[in-house]
């Protein structure tokens, strides 16, 4: 629950639904670690008895928010955990951090070397 001054105690998701109503748009990148069961497959998936999650590399997901997210982003990251990094999921995300996306730019691979436009 947000807390803010004069605020009184509302939800993060009517707080972000008003945030979104009146402020500008902004692109989000939400980095993660993937995890992925390895274990029984006629076991409880999460069960640290019959398997465990191994690490599996990254995965990026990119969303639409309010001009600045950063006063609620340990609340935003927090929900997301709760949500897609619990025992019993296949395939498990943890959120590491949310930044600014900014559109990938293009380069080349020439003579073995990246190269970049300017």
């Amino acid at each position: 629950m947000y807390r803010g001054p004069g605020c009184g105690r509302i939800s993060l998701l009517l707080l972000l639904a008003t945030l979104t109503t009146h402020y500008i748009m902004t692109k989000y990148i939400i980095t993660c670690q993937v995890k992925e069961w390895y274990g029984d497959p006629d076991q409880a998936v999460g069960d640290p008895t019959y398997g465990r999650y191994k690490m599996k590399g990254g995965q990026d997901f990119v969303f639409e928010g309010p001009e600045n997210i950063a006063w609620i982003e340990g609340e935003l990251i927090a929900n997301f955990n709760a949500k897609y990094d619990r025992a019993g999921r296949f395939i498990r995300y943890e959120a590491k951090s949310i930044e600014f996306y900014y559109e990938p730019e293009p380069a080349q691979l020439i003579d073995g070397e990246i190269v970049i436009p300017w």
